[in-house]
């Protein structure tokens, strides 16, 4: 099991119900977690890079949503020949 850093922690709580989540509501989630006000789209786009590549090891992602804004859905991932992720709503 990877071990995620307190940041990558907050991201995964605000993501954990497997609904789409604005980018905003990430960043806010984080500054919260780290009572840090000054928490960059930046610094947040690093760790969910970082996040996302932990869970890819256990066959999960963060997957980048465009419908809403930008956002993100935390997501498990299935098997693909292709060597591409695919998501388990691109079954329907």
């Amino acid at each position: 099991m990877p071990q995620f850093t307190k940041t990558e922690q907050a991201i995964l709580a605000v993501l954990a119900d497997g609904k789409d989540h604005k980018r905003q509501e990430v960043i806010d989630a984080v500054r919260n977690c780290l009572n840090d006000p000054m928490v960059s789209l930046r610094n947040v786009k690093d760790h969910v890079k970082n996040t996302r590549r932990k869970l890819r090891t256990i066959g999960q992602d963060i997957k980048s949503i465009n419908g809403i804004g930008i956002g993100y859905c935390h997501v498990r991932l299935l098997g693909s020949d292709s060597g591409e992720p695919r998501y388990s709503e691109d079954l329907d």
